[in-house]
């Protein structure tokens, strides 16, 4: 919220940005997610893919190996050729040299050279899996045993283009999901900020009219939440300055009869004291006298 100061942001706007940021925040989130999770299920499948590729054809490929098949073994390599399944493949024999290729059936004739890294291959029973990124395939290659014995190698290369191809899919639904919830989020967030800044726009002017003198004003919220709270403390309060104003008006205008009523009073008295002509005695139960009141008569 820092970032606002210097600027007038009003409420509805501060509330609005605030949740619009965290819903970006937890869409992009779950985007990024799901596109690694993708990404990693699509990858397992491609090397399912691979490792099943590389099975069949050791097992396929394991006797013509031994006894050096040539023909068999090129048109094996010719046939997944033909289906459009490889990027590349080979057969080797177990000195390294290839022995078939997927899309060169002269390739044995040509005497291509020894793959280096065939050799080490052939020296363990292990499947590698080496993902080329430039060359957009999944390379495997697989020793291939026959009664015990390491009799070659094969290597298959999947294309990654249909992988990019899921995660762009993914990555676009993903953006275009983000896009939408963060619009809705971002109405969403409006109407929740107004339901919130509303009843605190009321309660701001009733605050004002109040000050100004206005003590029959009542705010009225239907929220159901603190909001109702403070509003009906907000009415409860008014009504006790309202019930004060009135009391003490009330006491003001009762001393003002009291008083208006002392003033005649004594103004009658007055008028009777100086009526009276003659002199006036005051006995006790016993016949003495108290006090007298001369007349006002005598000089």
């Amino acid at each position: 919220m820092g970032k606002f100061q210097g600027k007038r942001v009003s409420l509805v706007q501060k509330l609005t940005i605030a949740m619009t940021r965290l819903v970006i925040i937890v869409v992009t989130s779950v985007t990024w997610l799901s596109l690694q999770l993708q990404q990693h299920s699509f990858k397992q499948e491609l090397e399912q893919q691979a490792n099943i590729l590389l099975e069949t054809i050791s097992i396929a490929s394991a006797e013509p190996l031994e006894v050096s098949d040539v023909q068999f073994l090129t048109r094996l390599m010719e046939q997944l050729g033909t289906a459009q399944i490889l990027v590349s493949g080979h057969i080797y024999q177990a000195e390294g040299r290839v022995i078939a290729d997927v899309y060169n059936s002269e390739i044995f004739t040509n005497d291509i050279d020894l793959k280096p890294g065939v050799v080490e291959l052939l020296k363990t029973s292990e499947t590698l899996l080496n993902w080329q990124y430039d060359n957009q395939q999944l390379l495997g290659v697989k020793a291939v045993t026959f009664n015990g014995k390491i009799v070659g190698a094969v290597s298959v290369g999947l294309s990654t283009q249909p992988l990019e191809n899921k995660m762009a899919t993914v990555r676009n639904q993903g953006l275009i999901i983000a896009m939408i919830a963060a619009i809705a989020g971002a109405c969403l967030a409006s109407i929740i900020s107004r339901s919130i800044t509303e009843p605190l726009k009321q309660m701001t002017a009733a605050t004002k009219e109040l000050a100004a003198g206005d003590l029959e004003l009542k705010i009225d919220l239907q929220s159901q939440d603190e909001l109702q709270v403070l509003a009906d403390s907000f009415n409860k309060m008014t009504k006790q300055l309202r019930d004060l104003v009135e009391s003490k008006e009330q006491l003001i205008t009762s001393l003002e009869l009291r008083a208006e009523a002392l003033r005649k009073s004594e103004v009658k008295n007055r008028a009777l004291l100086n009526a009276i002509p003659d002199l006036m005695l005051r006995f006790n139960q016993e016949g003495l006298v108290l006090d007298f009141q001369a007349s006002r008569r005598i000089n």
